[in-house]
C-alpha cells in the first residue's frame, strides 16, 4: 500500500506542476502575446493593403461565456456574394462571409493557429478548418506569424480559384434551405 501511496504522491505534484503551467502560460498570454500579435496583424494590414480587419475575442460583460478563453484574429471582410435570389415579394442578396486566420486559447492556454475558410450563407458550406498547430505563449514570434498570414493568403487564393461544383447545381437542395 506504501508504494501506491508514494505513486499517488508523484501524480498529485506532476497535476500540480500541471496547473501552474496552465496559470503561467495564461499570464504570458496576457501579458505579452495577445498584444504581439495584435502588433504584427496590424503591421501587416498597414503593409498589404487588403480589405481585412483584425478581430478579438475576449472577456467583456456582454459576452461572459469567453471568459479566459480569448482569440486574435486576422479576418478577410465579408462582402456580397453576388447571389440574388429573386421572388415576387422581395430581393434576397447572399452574404460571403470572409475567411479567418485565428490564434485561439485552448482550455490549458495553449494557444491553436486556424485557418477558417469562407462560406456563402445557404449555398456554399463550410470547409473543414486547418489547424496549424498548438503553441505554447512564449514560443509565438514574428516568423511563426508571419508565415501563418502566408499560408492564410494561399488557402484563401485557392479557395477563391478552386473549381468546385455549380453554385446553383443543386438548385433545390437549396431552395429548400432558404425556405427554411
Amino acid at each position: 500500500m506504501e508504494q501506491l501511496i508514494e505513486k499517488i504522491k508523484k501524480h498529485r505534484e506532476a497535476y500540480l506542476q500541471s496547473l501552474a503551467k496552465i496559470q503561467e502560460r495564461h499570464q504570458i498570454w496576457l501579458q505579452s502575446t495577445k498584444n504581439f500579435l495584435i502588433e504584427v496583424m496590424d503591421k501587416v494590414t498597414k503593409q498589404v493593403p487588403l480589405e481585412w480587419y483584425i478581430g478579438l475575442q475576449e472577456y467583456n460583460d456582454h459576452a461572459p461565456q469567453s471568459i479566459n478563453l480569448e482569440a486574435v484574429s486576422l479576418h478577410l471582410k465579408n462582402t456580397y456574394s453576388g447571389i440574388l435570389l429573386k421572388t415576387i415579394d422581395s430581393v434576397k442578396s447572399y452574404i460571403k462571409y470572409g475567411g479567418m486566420l485565428s490564434y485561439a486559447q485552448t482550455y490549458n492556454r495553449t494557444i491553436t493557429a486556424t485557418i477558417y475558410f469562407p462560406y456563402i450563407e445557404q449555398w456554399v458550406e463550410k470547409r473543414e478548418p486547418i489547424v496549424l498547430g498548438n503553441f505554447e505563449p512564449k514560443d509565438i514570434n514574428q516568423t511563426l506569424i508571419l508565415s501563418h498570414i502566408e499560408e492564410f493568403m494561399q488557402e484563401m487564393t485557392a479557395w477563391e480559384c478552386n473549381k468546385r461544383e455549380p453554385i446553383g447545381f443543386d438548385f433545390a437542395r437549396n431552395m429548400e434551405k432558404v425556405k427554411k
